[in-house]
Parts: C-alpha cells; sequence; structure tokens
C-alpha cells in the first residue's frame, strides 16, 4: 500500500485509507469534484501569495501567457510572452483588479510601469520564476509576474496591476519610458535542452536596462529557434539530436525601443531523454486460486489479483498454456475490463469462446453466461448499443486441462465478425466514472529524471499496480518510480469532456539546467448510456427454495415445515434443466422447492397435467396427489389428468435436487388450452378480506439498487418478507435490506375496497450514478362471497385417471390419510390437509424420454 506523498500535492493511499480508495473504485462514489475541471492550460488566481510551480508552468506549456516584470539597476522594465503557437494572445478584461495602488501604463501594445520608484524584495516573489516549465534565472532579475486566465487575467507584480482593457502584445517598438540608456545585458533562465523533441522549449530571456518602462524585442543566430514574448524555443517542427552535436551556441540580441542593442553568447547543452510510449488495451487481472473450481462464484473477484497486465484484444490460444507469463495453467480466474467505441448505433452480436466457465457483461448487463465446467466451446448474445463509449467486462475461469478464451463481435459498422479491440491510443475514451486503462512505457537508466502526469480532472483516482493515488486541484500526480505497466485513471462520476493531460519527463543536470519533454496523454469522458430499468410488480406462485447440507434421495427427506433459505414469486414453473441454480445465487446441488399457487380455469372439463423433473417430485392440484414421480432419476415427464370444474384452483409441487443437472417443468392441456402449454399462476393483484396477498418487485433488470419505498399503503397493512416485518402508519413504508423478490401483504383487518400504492426503488448504474425507477399498482380486496364468485362457486373437485398413451398402468394410488405428503408440514395449510382420493379410479402415469419437450 502507498504510505508517501507525493511532491506535487497529490496523496498515496496510507493503508488505513487504501480501502476507501479501492471502495471508491469499485462502487464509483458519486463524491462531486470541488470544481469542474475546464482547460488544463489554466492555472489558478493568487493575491499576494506564491503561485503552485505545478500548476503555473502547465499553464506556461499549454498556453498561458505570462507577464515577465524586469529588473534592471534601479528601475523595472516589462517583457511579454505570448502562447506557444496555441492561439491569440489572450486579452485582459475589463476591470481585471487586485490588492495595490501603482499601475502599469498601456500604449499601443507596450507595457510599462508608471512608478519609478524599485521594488523591495517584499514586493517580489521568489518562486516567480519557477511558475514556467522551464528552468529559472537564479539572479535577482527572475521574473515575478503572472497572468491568471482564468479568474480574469489579473497580472500582479508585488502591488501593481494591470489597468482595465490592457493587453500583451508579441513584439513592440513603442516605449515611454527613457531613451538614454541601451540594454546592458541579457539573461537566459536555462542552459539545456531536449533531445529529439520537436518545438521544445529552452528558456526564458530577461534585460537589464536602465531605462523604466522600455520594451525589447529579440533576435537568434540560430534560425531553427524562435523566440515569441521572450521565451527561447524551437519552431515547430524542429527537433535537435545529439548524434549532430552535443551543445550549441546561440547568440540572442536585444534591441531596445531606441534601437541600442545588447548581444549575448550562450552554450547550450542538448540532452538525451528517456523514450516515453503509450498504448491503450483492455485491463486483465489474474487470479491463481489453490483450489478446484466449478463456477465463477468459486473466485473472489474483489481480492488482489496474483498479476495484471494490458492486453490489446481478448483472443487467448485453447491449450495448456498460462494466459500471463510464468503463470498458472490451472485453477485461476482471469476479470478482463476495458471501453470499446460503436460509431454506428444497432444491434451488436457478441461471440465468446471460454474453456470453461464464463460470463461476458456489457455496461454492466449480462449479455453472455456460460459458467460451470466445460470444454471449449462458443456461446453468443446481443445487445442494442447507441454511438459513443460502452463498457465491457468478462469474468472467466480455469479448472484443469485445457484452457481459452476469445471474443469477437459482429454488427453496424463492422465488417464481419472481428476480434473486439479498445480505441487506439490518439482516440482514447471513457465514460463518466469509469476507468481508462492504459501502459506506459518509459527508458530506465536515467538518473535525475522525474516523470509527472498533468492535466487530470480533480477528483480522478489513478491506480499505479496496487497502489491508489486520488488527484487534488492541482490535477498532477508523481508517477516517478512508480509501477505503470497499468495506469488506470478513473475521473469523477459527474465529469464528461475532453482531458488534456499530459507525461512531462524532466531531466535535471548536475549543473542545474534542466530538459523537458512532454508526452500527450489526452483522452474523452463521455457520458454514460444508462440503462432505465423497468420495475414491475407481480404476482404468481410461490416458490419456497430449501438449501440442504447433505445428499437427497426422496422428498421425505427434506423438512418443508422448516425455514426456507430463499423465497420469490415466479409466474409459471419453468426451470431450464442444466447445471445452473433455480434462484440466483443459491446452490446447485442437494436443495429442494415447495411451489403453491392459484390457476383459473374458465372452461370445466378433463386437464392433463405434464410434470417433468431431475430429480424427485409431486404435483397436488386442490391437496390430491395428481402425479408422482419421487426418487432419484435424470429429467423425465409424468402425466396426470383431473377433472376440473370452472374456478380457481390450488396446486402444490415439491421438489427435490440431489447432484448433478436439475429442472422442474409444468404444463397442461385441456379445454381453454392452446394445446400443452406452461401452466400460468393468476395475475390479478387481490386478496381475500383478512386475507393476504404475495407479491414480487421484480427488479431483476436492475444492475443495483437500493431501498424500496412504498407510499399509499393504509394504517396497520402488515408487510412480511423472511423475518423482515413491517407495520404501515399512513406514512411512507422503507423496505431498506428487505427481499423484493416475495413480499406478503396483509390488508388492515376488515378492510374492504381498492388499495392504490406508488413504489420508487432507485437503481444504480454501471458508474454508481443513480437513477429513481417508479410504478403504482392496485390490489383489490374482496369478500369471500366474492372471492368464490370470482371462483365460479366450485369447491368439490374429482380425480380422475393417470394414463398415457401407451396405457401402461402402475396401480398406485394417493395415501387416504395425508395424501403422500410430509405429516410435519402446518395444519393451517389446506395443502397439508388430509384429503381424499378418487375413489375406486384406476391410475396411470406417463414416463417421457429424458429432456422431452425441452424447448428453454
Amino acid at each position: 500500500m502507498v504510505d508517501d506523498d507525493y511532491a506535487d500535492g497529490s496523496q498515496g493511499a496510507p493503508q488505513s485509507d487504501a480501502e476507501d480508495l479501492k471502495k471508491k473504485v469499485a462502487e464509483q462514489s458519486l463524491k462531486s469534484a470541488g470544481q469542474v475541471y475546464e482547460d488544463p492550460a489554466r492555472g489558478s488566481l493568487h493575491y499576494g501569495k506564491d503561485e503552485d510551480p505545478e500548476t503555473a508552468n502547465e499553464a506556461f506549456l499549454d498556453g498561458a501567457a505570462p507577464l515577465i516584470p524586469q529588473q534592471g539597476g534601479a528601475e523595472d522594465t516589462i517583457a511579454s510572452q505570448s502562447e506557444l503557437g496555441t492561439g491569440p494572445t489572450p486579452d485582459l478584461p475589463a476591470n481585471a483588479a487586485g490588492p495595490g495602488a501603482s499601475e502599469f501604463s498601456y500604449t499601443e501594445g507596450a507595457l510599462s510601469l508608471t512608478d519609478a520608484a524599485p521594488h523591495s524584495s517584499a514586493n517580489r516573489s521568489a518562486r516567480a520564476g519557477e511558475n514556467l516549465d522551464i528552468p529559472q534565472v537564479t539572479s535577482a532579475q527572475s521574473p515575478a509576474a503572472v497572468i491568471d486566465q482564468e479568474e480574469g487575467m489579473v497580472a500582479q507584480m508585488g502591488q501593481r496591476q494591470l489597468p482595465a482593457g490592457g493587453q500583451m502584445s508579441a513584439e513592440t517598438t513603442q516605449s515611454q519610458g527613457s531613451e538614454d540608456a541601451a540594454p546592458e545585458a541579457v539573461h537566459l533562465s536555462n542552459a539545456a535542452i531536449a533531445e529529439n523533441v520537436e518545438g521544445a522549449v529552452l528558456g526564458r530571456l530577461s534585460v537589464s536596462d536602465a531605462d523604466v518602462g522600455d520594451v525589447h524585442r529579440f533576435s537568434v543566430s540560430d534560425d531553427r529557434f524562435e523566440i515569441l514574448e521572450g521565451v527561447v524555443k524551437l519552431k515547430e517542427g524542429e527537433s535537435l539530436s545529439m548524434d549532430d552535436a552535443a551543445s550549441l551556441t546561440l547568440e540572442i540580441t536585444a534591441v531596445d525601443s531606441a534601437g541600442g542593442t545588447v548581444t549575448e553568447q550562450f552554450s547550450v547543452n542538448v540532452v538525451d531523454m528517456p523514450e516515453v510510449s503509450l498504448d491503450a488495451g483492455f485491463h486483465a487481472r489474474y487470479f491463481d486460486v489453490d483450489q478446484t473450481l466449478r463456477k465463477l462464484d468459486d473466485i473472489d473477484w474483489s481480492a488482489e489479483p496474483t498479476h495484471r497486465e494490458l492486453v490489446e484484444h481478448i483472443d487467448y490460444t485453447n491449450g495448456r498454456g498460462s494466459f500471463w507469463e510464468g503463470g498458472a495453467t490451472d485453477t485461476f480466474g482471469a476479470q478482463i475490463s476495458g471501453n470499446i467505441e460503436v460509431e454506428e448505433g444497432g444491434t451488436f452480436n457478441f461471440f465468446m469462446g471460454g474453456d470453461d466457465g464464463v460470463v461476458l457483461y456489457v455496461n454492466g448487463i449480462e449479455v453472455i453466461e456460460d459458467d460451470g465446467l466445460h470444454s471449449y466451446r462458443t456461446r453468443s448474445g446481443e445487445i442494442d448499443l447507441e454511438p459513443g463509449t460502452h463498457v465491457i467486462e468478462i469474468r472467466y475461469f480455469e479448472n484443469y486441462g485445457h484452457a481459452g478464451l476469445k471474443l469477437e463481435w459482429e454488427g453496424p459498422g463492422i465488417e464481419g465478425r472481428e476480434l473486439v479491440t479498445t480505441p487506439p491510443v490518439d482516440d482514447l475514451q471513457t465514460v463518466t466514472g469509469m476507468p481508462l486503462s492504459v501502459r506506459l512505457d518509459i527508458e530506465q537508466g536515467y538518473e535525475n529524471t522525474s516523470h509527472t502526469i498533468k492535466g487530470l480532472p480533480d477528483g480522478s483516482i489513478v491506480q499505479l499496480g496496487d497502489q491508489l493515488v486520488e488527484v487534488g486541484e492541482t490535477g498532477s500526480i508523481d508517477i516517478s518510480g512508480k509501477d505503470v505497466s497499468v495506469v488506470q485513471i478513473t475521473p469523477p462520476v459527474d465529469f464528461t469532456g475532453d482531458v488534456s493531460a499530459i507525461l512531462k519527463t524532466t531531466v535535471t543536470l548536475e549543473g542545474g539546467g534542466v530538459a523537458t519533454s512532454q508526452t500527450p496523454m489526452g483522452f474523452k469522458v463521455n457520458a454514460l448510456d444508462m440503462y432505465t430499468p423497468e420495475l414491475d410488480v407481480q404476482t404468481g406462485f410461490k416458490a419456497t427454495y430449501f438449501d440442504v447440507d447433505h445428499s437427497l434421495s426422496a422428498l421425505d427427506q427434506i423438512d418443508w415445515s422448516g425455514t426456507p433459505t430463499h423465497e420469490e414469486v415466479v409466474g409459471e414453473i419453468d426451470y431450464e434443466n442444466g447445471a445452473g441454480s433455480f434462484w440466483e445465487g443459491g446452490p446447485k446441488d442437494t436443495f429442494g422447492a415447495r411451489i403453491t399457487g392459484d390457476v383459473t380455469v374458465e372452461e370445466g372439463g378433463v386437464y392433463n397435467f405434464y410434470l417433468g423433473g431431475d430429480d424427485g417430485v409431486v404435483l397436488y392440484v386442490n391437496g390430491e396427489e395428481v402425479v408422482e414421480d419421487d426418487g432419484l432419476h435424470s429429467f423425465r415427464t409424468r402425466a396426470g389428468e383431473i377433472e376440473l370444474e370452472p374456478g380457481t384452483h390450488e396446486i402444490e409441487i415439491r421438489y427435490f435436487e440431489n447432484h448433478g443437472v436439475a429442472g422442474l417443468k409444468l404444463e397442461w392441456d385441456g379445454p381453454g388450452t392452446n394445446g400443452r402449454e406452461l401452466v400460468q399462476a393468476d395475475s390479478d393483484l387481490t386478496a381475500e378480506q383478512n386475507g393476504a396477498i404475495d407479491i414480487r418487485l421484480d427488479t431483476s433488470g436492475f444492475m443495483s439498487h437500493g431501498p424500496a419505498t412504498l407510499s399509499g399503503l393504509p394504517a396497520d397493512t402488515i408487510l412480511v418478507s423472511g423475518d423482515m416485518t413491517a407495520v404501515a402508519d399512513g406514512n411512507d413504508v422503507v423496505l431498506e435490506g428487505w427481499n423484493l423478490d416475495l413480499i406478503e401483504v396483509m390488508p388492515p383487518p376488515g378492510f374492504l375496497g381498492d388499495i392504490n400504492v406508488d413504489v420508487s426503488v432507485p437503481s444504480y448504474a454501471l458508474n454508481g450514478s443513480e437513477q429513481e425507477v417508479s410504478t403504482s399498482f392496485q390490489i383489490s380486496v374482496v369478500t369471500d362471497e366474492q372471492s368464490l364468485e370470482r371462483n365460479g362457486g366450485q369447491e368439490d373437485l374429482v380425480l380422475l385417471e393417470q394414463s398415457d398413451d401407451s396405457e401402461q398402468t402402475s396401480g398406485w394410488s394417493a395415501d387416504a390419510t395425508d395424501g403422500g405428503r410430509d405429516s410435519s408440514s402446518g395444519d393451517d395449510d389446506i395443502l397439508d390437509e388430509a384429503v381424499a382420493s378418487g375413489q375406486g379410479a384406476e391410475q396411470t402415469f406417463e414416463v417421457a424420454e429424458t429432456y422431452e419437450r425441452q424447448d428453454w
């Protein structure tokens, strides 16, 4: 963990704070930046205090234009500096003001002091020369004025100010001072320049001149150089090479307004600079695990990875090698994330091959899931994407044997099926609050060298290897000596726009000169294409699940009256036969499921029920056992028939899964059905007086969410979910920490009529942004008589034969005392009461082939 502070004022995370920063990155904190970042070229306004060197230096390199007051004899003169090819010299705003009494005079672009009194050292910033990204004058003649563009461009030198309407000029022959004395000397602040850097800055010029207010023009003997507003630099496109010369001599001449001249010679060293390159790609984090793996959840994805690197694309050859150099070949995981760019919106198909389990998320939405142990195979999924930047994440695990992983896509603007890649380095992009990953390759072996990333938005979080740094107001961090194999930059969640970041490299010579170079690191931060989920209120079958910690071979080995592991509402009974769990986050083996609910028959007659399961399962209709297929077996379907009158009827299914694949499915056909179809539970939100209704607030489309808030519940309404209970008092009810998959609603005693409820749930986007999702629903509370009318007035039902097309007979019948159910069930549940079997009816059942009628 980082426990040191950075020289620029940003702070590494001590161990006590590192977890907070990690949480901040993982949850994409909603912390707002202290100010909106605009242009890294802009400095900060200071009144009577030292300018921060990092901020002011950056302002110069990116276009800020300081005024340079000079000292000469008893008087000071002004030399001005332009933006270095970045645009016109900025105007000073009217009424620009700061502390002080004296003023500058202004005539035809020339700036001079109206007060001839010499400046005291107390009024001159000793560090003002550090305000530029060039070496500083060490004599008493160092500059002391800065124009602040961002806050009105107030120019301050001691207590002196520019008047309203003042403007800088690149060069001028105007003078308001004495013309009696010629300039005495020319000074250059630095004697070193970077090799192989086009347009490299050498240093700043100053002039000793006894004439107060005089201005000067400059010329340089080497036509590869130019002087812009007193700054000596190479022309754009020009660079120097040590192969040509390790040093050079420049003659620089200053001419005052009266034509007086002075010429000085300067010896300049050409400095060898470390090579720096920038690469983009996906951030790959690998986890070496010392245990057998069967599913993705067996890996702690929040742990510190064994190794991390940047990869150009996701294409790991299927074989026995490792995913990373020197890494494990078995029992490891890989988490790969990054940004992709869509130029033309539409439907995109992703193709993901893997051995073993793998899942793909796009903008936090699961697009492909192929978890579990299996050989290399490719699965596909599609998603609609708008033009812009999108975030992808892959999670993969390898158990034993071969390992391989590959991600391709096709869609609008893509020529056929191709590997998925990130945008190139000259078009780096991310979205608000989400990381951008790059790799810096910095040549090593250079002494007295520093590296600083500058121009980042305030509040950004930068990860360097296993170290986290939060960027402060300066927008810069020192990365000297840090792990830059993967640099992950996460902008604030409320920031969008262009970031003109650079990597500044500085080499300091023994003689005191410095040479600098810059590597562009600019990128775009686009708004997240936020998916707005729908909040549905559902009713249907009540599914109760029991996680069992031992092998199962029969239904009665589960305590159906015990405390369930999870409960939810499902609209139909159709659990895919496979290696997955029946409920989110649940086990895949040794569990039981009890499913109860009402179905409505509009037309009376004989109905055939088809119950498929792996393993044991039984179906009751109004307490009568209609289909029984207990014990260990692969997926198979059995059928039973029963005569039903018009109205509502209660069904119950009990099921257990031991090991291997698991599946459960209930279909029927009969009068009023469209052939053989899934049995659907009643979906109307109706509760009997003094009764209850089970509802589900369906948040399955949410990436993550906060507590649900319900409004409109009458006082004394009771809500129950698991061991959570709430009683409404007429105000909003907040369900903090509740299982929203099943909420039992009990209207107040004696209540009749409609209850109109508004419900809202905060949805958290991929980057942590929050949006409120709302809906409304109505619960109708009716009397027993109204309920009976709704049910067609039918209470007595007849169990008929169970048969199949081959007319195989089993000779089994339901037990007359408890219908074959567990006698430990509660007495208050009608489905657990003793029922009478069909008297004298011959009962048969159908056995279908394994996986019969699988259309999942």
